[in-house]
């Protein structure tokens, strides 16, 4: 498994979420730029030597990584065109979205199914900004999707 926040836990990602025809049909018709924040990162969690030894191989970008961890988050920029996911990356500061979603690495690990993305979401430990009716409409494919990304992050 890739390591977090490297091109190819990115692209791992990516290719997983549009291998699965059931994932691109949940979100399909959706043509949306997503900022999605997470804080709170197990980055901290990084031995020392490991740390040192992922930045001098060069396997994350240094300044993105320095970023996450001085500020325990970082900001990922999702696009899908009708389900597919056609870019998923750091976000770049400026950059325009139609949607926003915020939260904590440990709530999201904690989503299995709809229910508890909705209730995670209707107690504030994860913040949507956006179409609420399209959310809501589309919550199988964002639940799919933090599945994913839970599931392929791995710090070790």
């Amino acid at each position: 498994m890739p390591l977090v926040l490297t091109k190819e836990w990115f692209e791992s990602i990516r290719d997983a979420w549009n291998s699965d025809p059931s994932n691109i049909k949940s979100l399909e018709g959706v043509n949306e730029k997503v900022l999605w924040i997470v804080e709170e990162l197990p980055l901290s969690k990084l031995p020392p030597e490991m740390e040192k030894a992922i930045l001098e191989e060069g396997m994350i970008d240094e300044a993105l990584f320095r970023r996450a961890k001085e500020k325990d988050r970082v900001e990922l920029l999702l696009e899908w065109k009708d389900g597919r996911l056609v870019d998923f990356r750091p976000a770049r500061g400026g950059e325009e979205y139609t949607a926003r979603m915020r939260g904590k690495y440990s709530v999201f690990e904690r989503i299995k199914t709809e229910e508890d993305f909705l209730w995670a979401s209707m107690d504030r430990e994860i913040d949507f900004r956006g179409r609420l009716f399209e959310f809501t409409r589309r919550l199988d494919g964002y639940t799919k999707f933090t599945l994913i990304m839970v599931s392929k992050t791995d710090l070790i």
